[in-house]
């Protein structure tokens, strides 16, 4: 399957989005897409010089239409609600496809609490990569 134009979602934090990077240069490498990525106006500082994202927007930013860019794929990597509207009306204008990942956050809150592992050293970035490779396999 082939995404020409890729929209990820990632708003907060710096550790998180760092993290996305993995991601989106496989994306860019294996699929050659164009990548967009948004987050919050205080980390486009951070991402901009990306050399495998070609733009980045600020989620704050009113000046940017999402009406004007039909994206084959939306990859929700921050799973909140902002998120899943922002995906979800793409998705319904363009019939563009919307992934996400599974946070884990009853297994998270049992580490957290009970202090029991069930996460097994799996790390977020695999979860991410999870969310891909059903579609790429495609």
């Amino acid at each position: 399957m082939t995404f020409e134009k890729v929209l990820i979602i990632r708003f907060s934090s710096i550790g998180d989005i760092v993290l996305t990077s993995p991601i989106i240069r496989c994306i860019k490498n294996q699929k050659k897409s164009v990548i967009h990525f948004v987050t919050k106006k205080k980390y486009v500082e951070l991402i901009k010089h990306n050399p495998y994202i070609d733009k980045v927007i600020s989620v704050e930013s009113f000046d940017y239409d999402f009406n004007s860019h039909r994206y084959d794929l939306v990859l929700d990597l921050q799973k909140n609600l902002k998120s899943f509207f922002l995906g979800q009306f793409i998705k319904e204008k363009f019939q563009s496809k919307y992934l996400t990942y599974n946070k884990k956050n009853i297994v998270k809150w049992v580490l957290v609490n009970l202090k029991q592992d069930f996460l097994k050293n799996e790390h977020i970035v695999t979860r991410y990569f999870c969310a891909l490779r059903i579609k790429f396999k495609e």
